[in-house]
């Protein structure tokens, strides 16, 4: 009886052990990671991207974390998140977007954006943030 207990109190320690493993890896790695994420994601190339992929199944395999989204994974869902905020006339990055699309004859297909779409001239332009949601979000 005794033995049971204390087989069990160790496992709820282990358990509380490993959620708080996870909560410290989330808090300390992930947050680094996604401060600056819609400003410098579109100059990630794929190396990079394979890169930071690695760390997380390394931390996943040492058992710092127990689910760990893939880095496209993380950046597509900061993206979506962040232009739905954008969309919002009050936000303070809502003047980088292009004023709405005039659809006077309303024989357009829908689109997950009314706004035009910019004609794009250099690298930078395309992988910088607005831009990027705006083609994601066709």
């Amino acid at each position: 009886m005794k033995n049971t207990y204390i087989v069990g109190q160790k496992r709820t320690a282990f358990v509380q052990r490993q959620k708080s493993y996870d909560t410290l890896q989330r808090t300390t790695s992930q947050s680094k990671i996604i401060y600056a994420l819609p400003a410098f994601a579109g100059q990630l190339t794929a190396m990079d991207i394979t890169r930071v992929d690695a760390l997380v199944r390394k931390a996943k395999r040492r058992g710092l974390a127990k689910t760990i989204p893939s880095m496209l994974e993380i950046i597509e869902d900061h993206d979506e998140s962040l232009f739905k905020r954008m969309r919002d006339p009050s936000h303070c990055l809502h003047h980088l977007l292009l004023p709405v699309r005039p659809n006077a004859l309303g024989r357009l297909r829908s689109r997950g954006h009314p706004y035009t779409l910019p004609q794009i001239n250099f690298k930078q332009h395309k992988l910088s943030f607005p831009t990027r949601c705006l083609f994601n979000n066709m």
